[in-house]
């Protein structure tokens, strides 16, 4: 993206901007303090901090364009400042508008567990066949997903966007932003119970992603969770359910636990049989695996070089071990982790 873009969206939107001048967008940011050089810097109202109250600093470390309600302190001649209403809903219309400028296929990803990792797992190994783009780190919120389409290129061809949510609505406005035609669940389970309120509220809040694809899509689901598995039936678009039961259309088999090393098990799709060797540890992450070749096949790539893909792909992880001085082994899965994730590393 660059600022000249950005300029034109805001203004197509009817927000005032003082456009500096053109320079690349390299990414996004909310925090102030770590906003780095060629970064949008997006300042949000939090619930004790006001991002408005930091947008000269964030240009001060070198953001070229930033999206505000108020204007800066400052005098900013050669950055692009634009004033919104509402900044989350100003760089959402933003968002989109860079998605459909880039005009790539987006693969979404949700589930109660082990989204990050197969987000990973599912764009290195994409990456094999398209320059694929994805969102860093845990930018999956209302928030964080627009500034994570801020690193998106016109030359990329795949964006692989992980999806949370801890609120009503939140993923159908995920969606309404992202536009995706390929989504994957990859499980439900009890989190946010606190802001949902029951179960059934999570369900449908997962569940608006499959739901949300466009009759050419494809969605892949993981058809071994009760919860997950009655959709597939409700689709108008195509639907890949993965897992191990039979009524998985990509099927694998018993999954040989490598403990550190990893884990290994074969999968079936269409009549066809290839092998999966994981290197990342734990072999709950085999549903990720899984997960991450369904979108590949959604995508027009073969089992065997799908498989592959996977087996081949190196990725951070949210398991890591790590060595001590004395050569005592951590594992460290303290990246936000819940409580099934938590249980996967303790059987390692």
């Amino acid at each position: 993206m660059t600022t000249a873009f950005l300029a034109e969206s805001m203004r197509a939107h009817g927000y005032g901007v003082a456009e500096g001048a053109n320079a690349a967008i390299t990414g996004g940011a909310a925090d102030s303090r770590l906003t780095r050089p060629g970064e949008l810097f997006a300042a949000f109202r939090g619930e004790r901090l006001d991002g408005n109250d930091f947008v000269d600093e964030a240009l001060e470390r070198g953001a070229p364009a930033v999206v505000c309600e108020h204007a800066p302190r400052g005098d900013w001649p050669g950055r692009t400042v634009a004033v919104v209403e509402d900044t989350r809903t100003a760089l959402a219309e933003l968002g989109r508008d860079w998605l459909r400028q880039c005009d790539v296929r987006v693969a979404g990803i949700t589930g109660t567990v082990g989204k990050t990792t197969a987000k990973e797992l599912t764009a290195v190994a994409l990456s094999a066949q398209f320059p694929t783009h994805h969102s860093p780190g845990n930018l999956n919120s209302r928030e964080g997903l627009p500034l994570a389409l801020m690193s998106l290129r016109q030359d990329h061809e795949v964006s692989v966007l992980e999806m949370a949510m801890d609120s009503e609505g939140e993923i159908a406005e995920l969606c309404a932003i992202a536009e995706p035609s390929v989504g994957a669940v990859l499980n439900i389970g009890a989190t946010h119970l606190e802001k949902l309120g029951s179960m059934e509220a999570i369900e449908r809040e997962k569940l608006s992603l499959p739901r949300s694809l466009p009759r050419e899509g494809t969605a892949v689901v993981n058809v071994d969770d009760a919860r997950v598995a009655p959709v597939a039936d409700e689709l108008a678009c195509e639907v890949i359910g993965f897992g191990a039961s039979e009524a998985a259309r990509l099927r694998r088999g018993d999954v040989r636990d490598l403990g550190l090393e990893g884990a290994e098990f074969g999968v079936r799709f269409e009549g066809e049989h290839a092998d999966v060797r994981l290197h990342v540890p734990g072999a709950h992450l085999a549903e990720g695996a899984l997960a991450a070749i369904g979108i590949q096949l959604a995508l027009g790539v073969g089992l065997t070089e799908a498989a592959e893909a996977v087996s081949g792909a190196e990725i951070d992880g949210r398991l890591q071990v790590r060595l001590t001085a004395r050569g005592a082994r951590i594992l460290d899965d303290t990246y936000n982790a819940s409580p099934a994730s938590v249980a996967g590393a303790l059987e390692l």
